[in-house]
């Protein structure tokens, strides 16, 4: 719906980050997820240093998130059909 927002909307211009307004990281998505499915969580936390050797430079996206903020899209008027990853997963499961 974003993109339809960016296609539709004359007024956009420039770059919108296409990104939900709740910040959370890959921990707490799996955990979320397996809460919504009501199942538990079997998998191992990696460890830290061997996602830095895997990914490199890159390890800081997996181990800390990305702070990127929907903020822009919001102020055009879009209006996200969830806050929240609870709300979204359960309508998408």
């Amino acid at each position: 719906r974003i993109f339809i927002q960016a296609i539709e909307n004359t007024s956009m211009h420039g770059t919108y980050n296409a990104v939900a307004p709740q910040h959370i990281t890959q921990k707490e998505l799996t955990q979320a997820i397996a809460k919504a499915l009501k199942r538990p969580l079997f998998f191992p936390n990696v460890p830290a240093f061997l996602l830095k050797i895997m990914l490199g430079e890159r390890a800081p996206l997996v181990l800390e998130g990305s702070r990127v903020s929907s903020d822009k899209i919001s102020r055009t008027g879009y209006k996200f059909d969830h806050t929240n990853i609870d709300e979204a997963l359960q309508t998408l499961l």
